[in-house]
This record gives C-alpha cells, sequence and structure tokens, in this order.
C-alpha cells in the first residue's frame, strides 16, 4: 500500500509529522519510509527488516538491520552520494554465473570507478584497503583487469609506495605449489626488438639493493634451474646481455661455487650439443689493453695434485688446433705469444708434450716451430739456465737397444746451405774440464764393431779445412 503525506507515531511515542511518504507490505510493516534523519525510528515495531528510510533533509539512506519488532537502521549511502557506506555487508546466495556486483561508468575519463581510501593513523598491518576471499577455491580469478583496446596507458595494475623504504610492495605467497607458477607473464609474437619488455625492472640511479633476488634454502636438485632461459628457435638473436659500460672496479658477474663441497659439481658449464661451428666462450677487447689480471684468468694456487687447472680434451681431433695463440705479428717485439712461468719451482714440467701412439714418419713433429721467414733471429728456440752446474739444459733420450739403423736422437739438416754453422758450441771460459768431460762428449763405452763413434762426410769436398 502507498501513502503520501501521512504523519503517525512509531510505537515508541516519537512523533514523526514530517515522514512525508511511506510503502508497507501485506503484513503492514513499513518497507519504505521518507522522513527526516531526527524522525528515524529506534529499536521500534512495524518496519520490515530491510526497510529503506531516506532522510529528507540530508539524502542519507538508511536500511533496516534489525527485525520487525526492534528496529536498527544503519546509513548506507551519505548525503545523498548515491553509494554504498561502510558498514555494509551483503551475501549474495543467488548468483552463480553472472555479476554479484557492478557498477558500470560508462562516462568517466579521468576519475576513478571505485575508491578505496582509509585514515593514515590508524590503518595497520592486517588491514586490507581490497579483500578478495576465495576460501577454498579449485579455479577461478581473485582479480582480472581486461581490456580489448589498444593500451598505452602507465598500466592496468599499478602500486605505487614512493615513500616505502623497508616495507614489501607487492607480495605473492604459494607455499603450497608443486607444478604451478607463482607469476606468469604472456606477450604477443608482435613484440618489437629494442623496445618491448615481458619484464621490466627500472631501478633509476640507484647505487644499492638488487634488482632481482632469487633465494632457495633448500637442497636443490632440479636440473632445470632456478633461473630457466628457454628460446629454442632463436637463430641469430641473444638470450642474455649484460651492459656495464661505466663499469671501473666491480665485478659484471659473479658466480661463486660450493667451495669444499664442491665434488663433480661444475661452476659453469657451456655445452654446444653438436654443434660444428659457432664459438663457445668469447672474450673481446677493442682497446689497448695493458692489465695485469689478464682477460682471461685461472687461479686456483692452493691446488696440489689437480690432474688440470685448464683442461681442453679434443679427442676426435684430426686436421684442426687444440689451441691457437695468435700473435701481434709484425708489431710484436718483448712479447709472448705463450708465457709459462715456474717461479721458484724445483721440480716438476713446464710444457708436457706425451703421445701414446706410434708416431708415424713424415709428422710435422709433437712440437713444432716454424719461421721460415726468418733471417737474423738470435735464436729461434732460446734455453738459458746460467744457473746449471750438474744439470742438462737439455736432455734427449732415444729408445736404447731399439733404435734402428738410420734412427736419429738429434738431427740438424741444413738443406742446401752455402754457409753457416749447423753446430756451434761456444765456451768464453778458461775451459779446463776434467778427463771425461769436453765441449762436444761423445761417449760409447759399450761399443765393440761400430762403424763409427763421430762420423764426418764431406765426398765432395774440394778445399780442405782443418776439422
Amino acid at each position: 500500500m502507498y501513502s503520501g503525506g501521512t504523519s503517525f507515531s512509531d510505537g515508541s511515542g516519537q512523533s514523526s509529522q514530517l515522514i512525508t511518504h511511506h510503502l508497507t507490505n501485506d503484513s503492514g510493516n513499513y518497507i519504505l519510509v521518507r522522513c527526516t534523519v531526527a524522525n528515524i525510528p529506534v529499536a521500534a515495531s512495524g518496519y520490515a527488516t530491510g526497510c529503506i528510510i531516506e532522510a529528507s533533509d540530508t539524502g542519507g539512506i538508511y536500511a533496516n538491520t534489525g527485525s520487525s519488532t526492534s528496529c536498527t537502521f544503519t546509513q548506507l549511502a551519505a548525503g545523498g552520494g548515491g553509494g554504498v557506506s561502510i558498514p555494509f555487508t551483503e551475501t549474495d546466495t543467488i548468483t552463480t554465473t553472472g555479476t554479484s556486483f557492478n557498477i558500470t561508468a560508462n562516462g568517466v575519463t579521468s576519475g576513478s570507478v571505485y575508491e578505496g581510501q582509509v585514515a593514515t593513523g590508524t590503518f595497520t598491518t592486517g588491514g586490507e584497503v581490497f579483500f578478495a576471499q576465495m576460501n577454498a577455491v579449485t579455479a577461478g580469478n581473485g582479480f582480472v583487469a581486461t581490456t580489448t583496446g589498444a593500451y598505452t596507458g602507465t598500466g592496468l595494475l599499478v602500486l605505487t609506495a614512493n615513500s616505502a623504504t623497508t616495507g614489501t610492495i607487492a607480495a605473492i605467497s604459494a607455499t603450497g605449489l608443486t607444478t604451478g607458477k607463482g607469476l606468469v607473464i604472456t606477450t604477443s609474437t608482435g613484440m618489437t626488438a629494442g623496445s618491448g619488455a615481458a619484464l621490466s625492472l627500472a631501478m633509476g640511479a640507484g647505487v644499492g639493493g638488487q634488482g632481482l633476488l632469487l633465494v632457495n634454502t633448500g637442497a636443490y636438485t632440479d636440473t632445470a634451474g632456478l633461473v630457466a632461459l628457454t628460446a629454442n628457435s632463436l637463430t641469430s638473436g641473444s638470450v642474455f646481455v649484460a651492459s656495464a659500460t661505466g663499469q671501473t672496479s666491480g665485478t659484471l658477474f659473479s658466480i661463486t661455487g660450493g667451495g669444499a663441497n664442491l665434488t663433480t659439481g661444475i661452476v659453469l658449464d657451456l655445452e654446444l650439443g653438436a654443434a660444428i661451428a659457432g664459438t663457445g666462450l668469447k672474450v673481446l677487447t677493442s682497446g689497448v689493453y695493458a692489465g695485469s689480471n689478464n682477460l682471461a684468468l685461472f687461479s686456483a694456487n692452493s691446488a696440489t695434485t689437480t690432474t688440470g687447472i685448464v683442461s681442453i680434451t679434443g679427442t676426435g681431433l684430426t686436421s684442426g688446433v687444440g689451441l691457437l695463440v695468435t700473435g701481434g705479428g709484425a708489431n710484436f717485439t718483448t712479447g709472448a705469444g705463450i708465457s709459462v712461468v715456474m717461479g721458484a719451482a724445483t721440480a716438476g714440467n713446464g710444457i708436457k708434450i706425451v703421445s701414446t701412439g706410434v708416431y708415424v714418419t713424415g709428422s710435422s713433429g709433437l712440437l713444432n716451430v716454424t719461421a721460415n721467414s726468418a733471417t737474423t733471429t738470435t735464436g729461434l728456440i732460446q734455453v738459458s739456465a746460467t744457473g746449471l752446474t750438474s744439470g742438462s739444459a737439455v736432455l734427449l733420450t732415444g729408445s736404447g737397444a731399439t733404435l734402428t739403423s738410420g734412427g736419429k736422437i738429434l738431427e740438424v739438416a741444413m738443406g742446401a746451405a752455402t754457409t753457416g754453422n749447423g753446430v756451434t758450441i761456444t765456451s768464453t771460459g778458461a775451459y779446463t774440464a776434467a778427463a771425461g768431460n769436453a765441449l762436444l762428449n761423445v761417449v760409447a763405452n759399450s761399443a765393440t764393431t761400430a762403424g763409427g763413434i763421430v762420423q764426418i762426410s764431406v765426398t765432395g769436398l774440394t778445399t780442405v779445412k782443418r776439422c
């Protein structure tokens, strides 16, 4: 029933002469009332649960959250704003596939469709401006922001806390996660080179902190990797690029292994698969390098019995090169293509070459030194042992009793030389060697029928010279 301009008593003796309109249900209880704020009933009967009162003087909206026998009117909207004010609780047990709560604001341009504002002094840890409680659901979305337009704004999701110093801005907790993913970002195949980014971490002019921090305290055994970068269809691009053009003394990329715990593990593994070309590791500088720490530095100063601080394996090598060192060519002066410095070593090998195969005649040599254009060099191979007393500067050991006719321990082949020395032995001292010692000492004390211990053949000699 609808009635207008009615004045009545609310049952508690309060005068409600300013009630101008009201609507009752079949039970005679009011379900819609318009009156002033001062005349809103308190703990009165006759008002249905959910009865709405509009304050005629302020425009506020109130609802009976009590009962029809004892009403309690709670303000829903203040000052005619048309919205819903806290406290407000609504339970929707009907909606299944539709929208339980919907706000349409097609005219909004720069305003806010939804705003939650709290007090600075009272909001503490545990408070939520927006809380999506999904209980024990196993599917569905807690928050969805969708646009079908060519979005160019500052972010569908924007979190701003410019005054924060020690807090956490965004936190994702998924402690029970097994095969799922904590955060997924999917971009389009049309991402442009040098501009698009699936994830951008801009730290401004920061001088500390981490751009990306990943910590795992478990005994991690997954070979998939704590960080996995996969681009299996990549052909000419780059998977990982680091740039620090202003670097002076810092470390651009640091990897720390397990120390004494490391057994068969590998700190850095570069696997090229079945590659037939390309470079596994490239270190390049275009500057006039004069550093003392080397472009590549391997240091294991406490090593004692290792089988190799640097190991190169090429068991299938046929005509290639295991290690190639290219010097400065005509620019080379006092430099060294390879330098082996053994310090004050009293034993061990500076360079060791071992072949267990039947090394064939005609091969270029286990050690091959070639300088075919050299003319006035003081020595293509130089051995200096100025402190030597009783040892040997160069020791050549042959095969003993198995050496056959024509075999040579040392051969000096001068080709068609017309001058020069095949072998020169020089001593500038007052040589006084005892018996059995000589500048050239040939010893074959067990020889019996040799054709000659020392043989000199000069069949074409015309002008005789002293030997």
